[in-house]
Formats: structure tokens, sequence, C-alpha cells
């Protein structure tokens, strides 16, 4: 999802890591589609069309993604808008991560804005193989709901579906799963990102007897859509790219709500000299 707070021409737009994971030699083929949410319908007539470029051996290709528009997409101030990408080649699978793809925007006054799409998110349906993801759980206990705070239909159609979510947890080389199914229609946008959507586990709960990786699956089965599952994620970034700080046994950083940190991050100077005084630092944060 994207909106610009000013009316703009899209001139490039860029995605960071795009990768072929398939064997094949084949050259995989993208396609980029832009849609306006209010109306659903696409700003171009065709898809425009990009592969990854070679690179300087001349043998091998560059994992990055790069559209040029030439200033035939505009973007209207306040609206909201969709870029769907796809594979147009047969057979082939790609890897889509790295960071978050950044766009140029020329202005009517003639400046050049960069400007960053929030997130990637996959969208599934009932051809498509269910969403999945896997969990860190530092506690033991009992799993008794799920809440996933953004889904959204990208279709809109206004049929009502059956999503079936699934977890799995492993005690003692012995895995155990759940299920349950939740009816939903999934088209108020909100913020563009979708609405609540609340799986009670019921009986019985997933019971998790020492910290663990827990399987979480998604899919649709029944009704027609296109499922986007989105997050209130947190972004990490030092010189080192550390997705820090970690949960512990027993210890979240996180608020209760996941909008933050507990403590200050003005505490958390993971930049400077290494020196004694910045691990009391660090500990007592």
């Amino acid at each position: 999802m994207f909106s610009t707070p000013v009316s703009a021409y899209l001139m490039e737009l860029n995605y960071p890591m795009v990768q072929q994971i398939t064997t094949s030699a084949d050259l995989i083929e993208y396609q980029l589609n832009i849609i306006d949410l209010e109306s659903g319908q696409a700003l171009n007539q065709t898809p425009f069309v990009a592969s990854n470029p070679m690179a300087a051996d001349g043998l091998s290709r560059q994992p990055v993604l790069n559209f040029n528009f030439n200033q035939t997409i505009r973007f209207e101030a306040g609206k909201l808008y969709k870029f769907v990408l796809t594979m147009n080649t047969a057979e082939s699978q790609a890897y889509v991560s790295g960071g978050v793809p950044r766009l140029s925007l020329y202005r009517d006054d003639g400046q050049v804005l960069q400007e960053v799409l929030p997130q990637i998110n996959e969208q599934f349906n009932l051809m498509h193989p269910p969403y999945s993801m896997r969990i860190s759980v530092q506690k033991p206990g009992k799993i008794t709901a799920v809440e996933l705070p953004m889904v959204l239909d990208h279709s809109m159609n206004s049929g009502e579906k059956t999503l079936r979510l699934i977890l799995t947890s492993y005690n003692n080389g012995n895995s155990e799963s759940v299920s349950r199914l939740v009816k939903a229609k999934l088209i108020e946008p909100g913020d563009g990102r979708g609405e609540r959507l609340s799986f009670e586990l019921e009986k019985p709960p997933l019971i998790i007897e020492h910290p663990q990786a827990v399987d979480l699956y998604l899919g649709l089965d029944e009704g027609e859509g296109a499922i986007m599952v989105s997050t209130p994620g947190m972004a990490f970034e030092s010189s080192w790219d550390d997705a820090l700080p970690l949960p512990l046994m027993g210890y979240s950083p996180f608020q209760p709500d996941g909008s933050g940190f507990s403590v200050p991050i003005s505490t958390l100077r993971c930049i400077g000299p290494m020196m004694p005084a910045k691990v009391s630092v660090f500990i007592r944060s």
C-alpha cells in the first residue's frame, strides 16, 4: 500500500532483493500492476515488465529489480494505491526480501521525492499454498487464541470466506496440531491493511511445554478472494543490521501490544566504542 501527501508522477520503483531460486536457466520475467484501491482499477493499461539486470561479470544476474515509468503513472495526493508484483514465467520461483521497495516521484514543482513502500505482503487464495510463518514462543503455557491485527481481501469480493488456521507445536520430538475455522468477508480496508481477525482455539488449546518454534499456517478453505495478512511489525536497523533486542526466556523487550520497546530506545546505544561501561548500560536497560 502506498499514499503520497502531494500529487506526483512515478518515475522509478526499485525492489532491492529479488532473486531467482529455481534451477532453470530461463530468465524470470516479472510484471507489475498499480491499482487504485478506491476504484479497484489499474492505473496502467498493460502490465509493466522487468527482469533482473546483468551483473558486471556478464554471466550472472543482479538480485535487484527496477521498473522505469517515464512519467506515465500519476498519483493523486491522499489516495491509496496497491503495487502487485507477479511472475510472468511459467513454473518459476523467486525470493523477494531484503529491505523495502523505493520509489522516485516527480512533483509538479519539479522536485524529485524518494519514498518507500511500507512492507512486502504475500497474498493467498484457493489455488495458492497456505500462508505460513514460524513463531518463537519463549514461555511454556497454553495458546488459546490467535489474533491477526490486519487481514484484507484485496479482490474486494463481497462474498463470505472460510479461513483455516493451523498451529503446530513440537514437544519432546512429538508434533501436535490444532486448527480453527473462521468465516468473514474481510473487505473493510481500515487504513488500507484490513481488519482484525480472531481465531479462538477453544478445546483443546495448544500446549507449549518448553521454549520452541511453533508453525502457523493460514489458508482459504472456501470462498473467493486474494487474502493478505499485514502486521504492525517492528523495524530493526544498526550498523550491523542486527535484529536486536531479542526476546529471552520469560521476558520480551517490547510493549504488550507490540507497539514499541518497553525501555526508551535512547538507553540502548548500540553504536559507540566497545568498553566495559557499555555492558553495564545494556544490563541496566
